[in-house]
């Protein structure tokens, strides 16, 4: 999941919420999660399936875009891409071996 908390909104802004990856992938190719029939988006605050990049505010300062990555004991069940709240749900169900967190910076001049 990425979001945005430095966003001037109530909630973080979630840019991407993407699920069911393979435990032995090495990273996250742009052309695979681009590809026709990739289903690994969840929604993002907007309601699409896709990632939405940076783009803070110009001359709101700088935003903190925090990457956040979930290693589970087995693949989640879902009822259709997850919004966070139904992410966050399934995540406290237990099997959450690992967690891990990059937060970058970025701001619009």
């Amino acid at each position: 999941m990425v979001e945005d908390p430095d966003a001037p909104l109530p909630r973080p802004v979630v840019h991407a919420i993407i699920h069911g990856l393979s435990a032995r992938a090495e990273g996250l190719d742009e052309a695979e999660v681009n590809a026709p029939g990739f289903t690994g988006f969840g929604r993002n605050s907007l309601g699409a399936r896709n990632y939405r990049g940076p783009r803070p505010i110009l001359g709101h300062g700088p935003h903190r875009y925090v990457f956040q990555l979930f290693a589970l004991q087995q693949p989640l069940r879902l009822a259709g891409p997850p919004t966070k709240k139904a992410l966050r749900a399934a995540l406290a169900g237990g099997g959450v071996l690992a967690r891990g967190e990059l937060v970058g910076t970025y701001e619009r001049g």
